[in-house]
């Protein structure tokens, strides 16, 4: 297989894809490639926010929806079981950490990325060239229904100030959905990084 070539796609475990772009216009409006600590903490980001910033809504006394982007819970056994039909949670009491309060974490999971965090957690980053590729790919995602995150780094470090769309992330979802956009014969060209 060449450089840039795809595998075969595997249908039926779930996957997880981060699309990158290496290259943005420097200063003089030169194209330079990030630097690979930069890289990687991008693609760290949208692959971790696909997961931690799943939105939790409610309505109010009008129906209005309230959203919500994290909810603090400590949640009891009792709690666990009338959530689950079972508690697998060890009766740990208060967790405690030089000091500070531990809480547990819930997170909202669909069935695919339930099973990808119990399998192999399956990732595959691509490369798209432009920022409206990214902007494209997450768009489609979100119409389809799939977890997504569009990364905008703050450019503290690497931009100059400016804030730049570094990375998406979709998923984890059925790779049959995610193929659509981003595989070969996808909607948004991309390439193996």
């Amino acid at each position: 297989m060449e450089q840039g070539d795809r595998p075969a796609p595997n249908r039926g475990e779930p996957k997880q894809v981060i699309v990158i772009r290496m290259k943005y216009p420097d200063a003089d409006g030169k194209l330079r490639k990030l630097r690979f600590g930069k890289l990687a903490a991008q693609v760290a980001h949208a692959s971790n926010a696909t997961l931690l910033d799943r939105k939790i809504e409610f309505l109010d006394k009008d129906g209005e929806l309230i959203p919500i982007r994290g909810v603090m819970l400590e949640p009891t056994k009792a709690d666990i079981a009338e959530m689950t039909g079972s508690c697998s949670m060890p009766d740990a009491g208060n967790v405690v950490f030089e000091g500070d309060r531990v809480w547990p974490m819930m997170l909202l999971l669909t069935k695919p990325m339930d099973t990808w965090s119990r399998v192999r957690f399956k990732k595959i980053v691509l490369v798209a060239d432009t920022e409206e590729q990214l902007v494209r790919i997450h768009e489609l995602a979100l119409e389809r229904g799939l977890p997504t995150a569009l990364i905008e780094d703050h450019g503290l470090t690497e931009f100059h100030g400016v804030k730049t769309k570094t990375a998406v992330g979709i998923g984890p979802a059925e790779p049959e959905l995610i193929d659509e956009i981003t595989g070969p014969d996808g909607l948004v060209p991309c390439r193996l990084a």
